[in-house]
């Protein structure tokens, strides 16, 4: 490459040293042209980055061990930085497939979820770590819910974004039903006191009334037990509607 072209090369070399231990370095070799355009040298710079591409390696398995999407950025190249769940929910080869497909995250993001209140632009320029709910149709799981919390932050001179994105599609749907619960058990309450409560409210006093008239003994002992008995089921139902 670099006779054809004639110009400088980068690039990373993976090595080992006499002692079979692996090292990485970060090569850059410029050739030395005379005055006929034709290569005679090469001065060559070498970088040792072995521990920097083994913290790198620690950080992105870290970040893949996360069952959440996590994405990180800055407003100059977008992003720099993806987790694998990144890649599950999208459906996405490579970081660098995505980014030839979209101009950065933020706008994806606003073209494929449903946000109920604001943009995410309108977030990043908050910065309050607020968690919101947004839908996203996902490649292999239909349409799921998600947390998303934007966060930014800084890192010597450079300002950066994480996006994460947390599926709490089953933690919803537990909700709703404890709700749609909560509802049907607020309207059977509701019914009972109407239905029940109600009317027999309206006998017992009548039945109190109705002691008062001349009654022979026999009707006046067929009006207390239906007096005792509607009690006693006036109790059990307000226990009910009350629990």
């Amino acid at each position: 490459t670099i006779k054809i072209k004639k110009e400088p090369w980068c690039g990373i070399i993976k090595n080992n040293r006499k002692d079979g231990s692996a090292y990485i370095v970060e090569a850059r070799i410029r050739p030395q042209l005379n005055e006929h355009n034709e290569i005679v040298g090469y001065i060559g710079i070498r970088y040792d980055i072995t521990e920097l591409e083994h913290q790198k390696h620690l950080n992105q398995t870290i970040m893949d061990s996360q069952d959440q999407v996590v994405i990180v950025g800055d407003k100059e190249n977008g992003i720099v930085s993806v987790n694998q769940a990144f890649y599950d929910l999208f459906g996405f080869k490579s970081l660098e497939y995505f980014k030839r497909q979209n101009v950065c995250i933020v706008n994806y993001i606003n073209n494929i979820a449903e946000i109920p209140t604001t943009k995410i632009n309108d977030i990043l320029q908050k910065n309050d770590c607020e968690l919101y709910r947004i839908k996203i149709s996902t490649v292999k799981h239909g349409e799921r819910i998600f947390q998303l919390r934007i966060k930014n932050f800084k890192n010597g001179i450079k300002y950066y974004y994480i996006i994460t994105l947390n599926d709490v599609t089953d933690l919803q749907h537990k909700i709703d039903d404890a709700k749609k619960e909560a509802y049907a058990k607020s309207n059977f309450l509701a019914t009972m006191s109407h239905e029940i409560r109600t009317p027999l409210n309206g006998v017992l006093p009548f039945l109190e009334l109705l002691k008062e008239t001349d009654l022979t003994e026999e009707q006046r002992d067929y009006i207390d037990t239906i007096s005792k008995s509607s009690n006693h089921l006036l109790g059990i139902i307000n226990d009910i509607l009350d629990f």
